[in-house]
């Protein structure tokens, strides 16, 4: 045990086992006592331990709940501070202190949730109930009713407080603030310059000013009240970032380094500065003296886990993954850190263990729910695997608390570019852009919904600006490939296609699209040369051995195609790509029922992996076994609820066995509904329409599907005209089961259409 922490223990136990003996109320006192002083002495763990021995011996004693309040306040442990001060109001409803602080801590709740601001302001109508003359309850009832955007009563309780205390800085800056939010700029100016008058040297006042005329976009206003707070206050970490912020808004990047550097200069704990200093050189492309600015803080203090936490992620954003593993390891090994498991579950996605990286994920999030960049990777790691639905519910946890995120809006667009909504996922990009010209998700995001739209030179334009911006990110140097190779440029693209592969030679998706160019000219021969290529330069050897398989398979090598795909398995079991190319295998060759074995095997490693309960279920279907593939189906939705493959394929063979029809609407209804341009969800959702003899529904949707569908097959016409001819349109009818038996005379319902046609003649 640590020496230090050795002694405390001993101390407090020896002071614990000296008073164990007397009256309970003096052994009570005693530890109280004793907990202030270390309170006093900033010995915050050892005062905790004292307090709470003091509970042990009288646990609903309101004094010591409410020194335990203030101290976790103190520590910024706040959820703990407002758990005690709730305790102390459950204890004796009458404590003013305990009802004030919780009504603050319900008014910073009160951006998530509107309901705290009612919560806030009922506490401050208590306390003046019984305090009429309460400022700092009437200031909290004015900051709860603008809150709930009730600006006249807010404006009114400050000028109240005001009459009675005309010097209060507080309800001086918030009747400002209120009457902004009011639109009333000329009197909040006028308020704010008055209030600077009367302190003038408050750095409150000073800022309170610089951010009205900020928000008005009176930049060069702004600035003097920002410098002079600053000046006042230059170790405030908010006098420094509010004037940062207006360096970075006006776009004076030359002065923001000099800025931290007096800061951390006249600081006398330069900390935060330095962090501050070296997030601006890493957002600026100064990674190197970012990473340098890190080190030196850790140098300082081993023990800093921010510090430590940021320096991982440059390492990871590098590709140093070694160093950061290291720091990682450490700090899952002193505590369970919300951050190390988020950064665990990246060094776990460069890997291949998809499965292992979702669960360190959620493992961040369970410890640190509003841990957005976990919640984003989530995202990007759901669309990895094809599940859209599910990249979409991480993105939109993200805009729950916060709507105009801008990273998580741009993730959305990329989601909608990626689901096909390409005109929403450009207008999406553009709202991003219109507020962060620069952000490179958003701009990517509009290249790829314009790439969608076959607006090639547009696209061209943004991936080229994406490379300039990013000359090194193997990504755009692909995507721009992408888009040369859908304008049959291949020797353009297989030169972009190369770029990216120089930057990063694991790139698996720019290796396939090498691959891909080879076989859709059908070069066989050259496409095994470039998997031999990549078998050099690259450390993926399981993508290698999927591409030689995929390559055997097409050219009809069976044996070899299984061979390839097991080595792929067995460089990587957790590589689901080879486990469903093994199942495609199996089934061309051997049937669905082996297919279904070998996505068995696949699920017996990934037992939570969507992708796989999907092909399972659908070679169930292949093999005549509806019941099962059901099954399979309402797993699917069990780990992933909006599925809409799952719920519109589910809801289909509902339809077909005429059972449990409801809930096939339902399930068809939430699948068009996830994705409107689907044919596929509207043609299934039209049938069941017409079970359920809604005909005139049933051939709205059962004509869309026709009409959307690439090469709409007889069944979807024979639906349709069935459709008409319940709805009593007999021409259209006719024609359209004609063509239904023009297509083939002998699918399923064939006979069925032969027979309207004979008697519609």
């Amino acid at each position: 045990m640590n020496r230090r922490i050795f002694s405390i223990v001993t101390l407090l136990a020896f002071t614990a086992l000296c008073a164990c003996s007397g009256d309970p109320a003096e052994r009570r006192d005693e530890f109280l006592r004793s907990g202030r002083e270390y309170v006093e002495q900033k010995q915050y763990e050892e005062a905790l331990i004292q307090f709470r021995n003091a509970l042990q011996v009288a646990p609903d004693f309101v004094p010591t709940h409410l020194e335990m309040a203030r101290l976790y306040k103190k520590m910024g442990q706040h959820a703990n501070a407002a758990s005690q001060f709730n305790r102390v109001i459950g204890l004796d409803n009458t404590n003013l202190e305990a009802k004030l602080e919780m009504s603050r801590y319900y008014l910073i709740s009160g951006s998530h949730n509107s309901e705290a601001y009612l919560q806030a302001r009922e506490l401050a109508e208590e306390v003046l109930e019984q305090d009429p003359g309460n400022l700092q309850a009437r200031i909290l009832l004015g900051n709860a009713s603008a809150g709930l955007n009730e600006m006249e009563a807010s404006i009114e309780e400050m000028r109240s407080v005001l009459a009675q205390d005309p010097g209060n800085l507080a309800a001086s800056i918030n009747l400002g603030v209120f009457q902004f939010k009011s639109r009333d700029s000329e009197a909040a100016e006028k308020i704010f310059l008055q209030t600077i008058e009367q302190h003038p040297d408050s750095p409150e006042a000073q800022r309170a000013a610089g951010h009205f005329y900020m928000i008005s976009k009176d930049f060069a206003k702004a600035e003097p009240y920002f410098r002079k707070a600053f000046e006042l206050a230059p170790q405030d970490q908010i006098n420094l970032f509010s004037l940062v912020r207006l360096f970075l808004i006006t776009d004076q990047l030359d002065r923001v380094e000099g800025l931290f550097l007096k800061a951390i200069e006249a600081s006398p704990d330069p900390l935060e500065p330095r962090l501050g200093l070296a997030n601006f050189y890493l957002a600026n492309d100064r990674r190197q003296d970012g990473a340098r600015t890190l080190e030196a803080i850790i140098a300082e203090h081993p023990d800093h886990t921010p510090a430590r936490i940021r320096l991982a992620e440059i390492h990871l954003d590098d590709g140093r993954r070694e160093e950061a593993r290291q720091i990682v390891d450490a700090l899952l090994a002193e505590s369970d850190n919300a951050e190390a498991h988020y950064l665990q579950g990246r060094l776990l996605v460069g890997e291949g263990d998809a499965e292992a990286a979702m669960g360190k994920f959620d493992r961040a999030i369970q410890l640190k729910k509003e841990l957005i960049p976990a919640y984003l990777h989530k995202a990007s790691l759901h669309l990895g695997r094809g599940e859209v639905q599910l990249a979409q519910t991480a993105v939109n946890e993200v805009l729950n608390f916060n709507r105009n995120h801008a990273q998580a809006r741009a993730a959305l667009a990329k989601i909608l570019a990626i689901s096909g909504q390409a005109q929403d996922a450009v207008r999406q990009a553009n709202a991003v852009l219109s507020v962060q010209p620069g952000n490179l998700d958003a701009l990517t995001a509009r290249a790829e919904g314009l790439m969608a739209q076959e607006r090639f030179n547009d696209a061209e334009k943004d991936f080229s600006r994406l490379i300039r911006l990013q000359p090194g990110n193997p990504f755009f140097h692909h995507r721009l490939g992408t888009v040369e190779a859908l304008r049959d440029r291949n020797a353009s693209a297989l030169a972009h296609f190369l770029k990216a592969l120089e930057i990063d030679p694991d790139q698996v998706d720019v290796m396939n699209d090498v691959i891909t160019l080879e076989m859709k000219g059908q070069n066989y021969s050259a496409a095994m040369r470039w998997a031999d290529k990549f078998a050099k330069d690259s450390s993926r050897q399981d993508v290698v051995h999927t591409f030689r398989g995929r390559i055997h398979l097409v050219q009809g090598n069976v044996a070899q195609a299984e061979a390839a795909l097991e080595k792929a398995i067995e460089a990587n079991p957790n590589y689901s790509q080879a486990y469903a190319q093994l199942a495609r295998l199996r089934f061309l060759h051997g049937g669905p029922a082996e297919a279904v074995e070998e996505v068995d095997r696949w699920i017996a490693r990934s037992p939570r992996s969507v992708g796989a309960h999907l092909m399972r279920a659908a070679y169930l279907e292949e093999s005549q076994q509806p019941e099962e593939a059901m099954g399979e189906y309402r797993k699917v939705l069990e780990l992933d609820p909006e599925n809409p493959a799952a719920a519109n394929n589910l809801a289909w063979l509902y339809c077909l066995s005429d059972k449990n029809i409801e809930e096939a609407l339902s399930l068809a209804s939430a699948a068009r509904q996830k994705d409107p341009a689907n044919p596929e969800y509207a043609d299934t959702l039209g049938w069941i329409h017409y079970k359920m003899q809604n005909y005139i529904l049933a051939v709205d949707l059962l004509l869309f599907a026709v009409n959307n569908s690439d090469n709409p097959e007889a069944e979807k016409y024979y639906r349709l005209g069935m459709a008409y001819y319940r709805s009593g349109n007999r021409m259209l009818a006719g024609q359209t089961l004609r063509r239904a038996i023009e297509l083939n005379d002998s699918f399923p319902g064939a006979d069925e259409a032969r027979a309207v046609l004979k008697e519609l003649g």
